[in-house]
């Protein structure tokens, strides 16, 4: 049976916290929404595979993670997306974090063949961002986006590993394992590696009363 699954990079917990917060000031306003309860992460990518394969999914997951070292986030200021009425957090240095997830993407696809793994409908996050919530009424969707937008947030955190999720179904997933990024293969990957990420320093001023 084919399953779908999702590979995330999560977020440290002073920035988890935050997020945290975040999203009670909107269940205080707004209600239920969608994520509302959902860990802070950033969407890397995202796949389905038959289910009998999760050990191997798993394995071939931390074999890709080995090609990175770990790598610094930078996330700064509120955005969102019109269409789906969602609010998220800034990724500040995104083509540095796309350029890694381009590696540990195609190293994933590349070990997963070689392991005569069968994998579909796969799909690569080409806007990095930390969600905060989506869905929200159209009505009050203006008022708390504007809410968030004028305030600053400034943190960054250190990547250290990835997290392959699955969807169970309901709006519910579950985690399967984490993927330290360690590089310690001694082998280069079949593509050209990102340079590393320079070290953020962050501030958070944001506060809901």
């Amino acid at each position: 049976m084919k399953m779908f699954y999702k590979v995330q990079l999560p977020a440290s917990q002073p920035v988890a916290s935050y997020v945290h917060q975040c999203k009670l000031y909107i269940q205080q306003r707004a209600g239920k929404f969608k994520f509302m309860t959902s860990e802070a992460f950033i969407s890397l990518f995202s796949f389905e595979a038959e289910v009998a394969d999760e050990q191997q999914l798993i394995k071939a997951l931390r074999k890709a993670a080995a090609y990175l070292d770990t790598f610094d986030v930078s996330l700064n200021g509120f955005s969102h997306f019109p269409q789906s009425r969602t609010l998220f957090i800034k990724v500040e240095n995104a083509r540095t974090l796309k350029e890694r997830n381009r590696l540990f993407h195609d190293a994933f696809l590349s070990i997963t063949k070689d392991m005569g793994i069968d994998i579909s409908n796969m799909t690569f996050t080409d806007h990095p961002h930390l969600t905060i919530g989506a869905d929200f009424d159209s009505k009050i969707y203006g008022s708390l986006y504007n809410a968030f937008v004028q305030h600053r947030y400034h943190q960054g955190f250190r990547a250290e590993s990835a997290l392959l999720v699955k969807y169970i179904g309901r709006g519910k997933n579950k985690v399967l394992s984490k993927a330290p990024f360690q590089k310690v293969s001694r082998h280069r990957p079949p593509f050209i590696e990102a340079p590393t990420a320079s070290k953020e320093k962050g501030q958070m001023t944001l506060e809901f009363n």
